[in-house]
């Protein structure tokens, strides 16, 4: 009796184990999100659905939900805090997620025409596989120039006075 408890114990965890390997109970999908202006305010939204024909995920049990935004050479630069959902997922349900950021100024010496910048979230628990969604984006930094009235020698050390006009050439 104990040997077959003990059979049925390991069977059910290899079948949960090979679940979380396998079956793809969550899926992960971001909304679309276009330039995002170095200095300015963006969101990360979307939505986490659970796939019906896969097991349900019983309320109390955690699933975590992690945003983060990486530079182009994929070094996470904004990270928010874990959202913990303990609801559960039956089948269907979904899950809308939505975080603000502000893309920081430094970003604008890692900005290339070709770079871009990726918006990751995942979402995992103790009974689904780790599933993640990706959004690429592009950053749109301020194209200066100086339209300056009158010509001006400047020495090492002295101060000039200039009048003009400063233009941002970029959208």
């Amino acid at each position: 009796m104990v040997m077959s408890l003990l059979r049925k114990l390991c069977l059910f965890l290899a079948l949960l184990w090979a679940n979380s390997l396998f079956g793809q109970t969550l899926i992960v999908t971001i909304n679309p999100i276009v330039q995002v202006p170095v200095g300015g305010a963006f969101t990360v939204s979307g939505t986490i659905s659970h796939d019906p024909a896969t097991p349900t995920i019983p309320g109390g049990t955690p699933v975590n939900i992690t945003i983060q935004v990486l530079d182009p050479s994929g070094v996470p630069i904004l990270i928010a805090p874990t959202i913990p959902n303990n609801g559960g997922f039956g089948a269907g349900a979904v899950y809308n997620f939505n975080q603000s950021f502000t893309m920081p100024w430094s970003e604008d010496d890692k900005w290339s025409a070709t770079a871009n910048w990726s918006a990751v979230v995942t979402a995992s628990s103790s009974v689904s596989a780790l599933v993640q969604g990706t959004q690429n984006f592009s950053l749109l930094i301020a194209d200066l120039t100086i339209l300056a009235n009158q010509p001006t020698v400047a020495r090492p050390g002295e101060f000039i006075d200039l009048t003009g006009t400063i233009r941002n050439l970029a959208n």
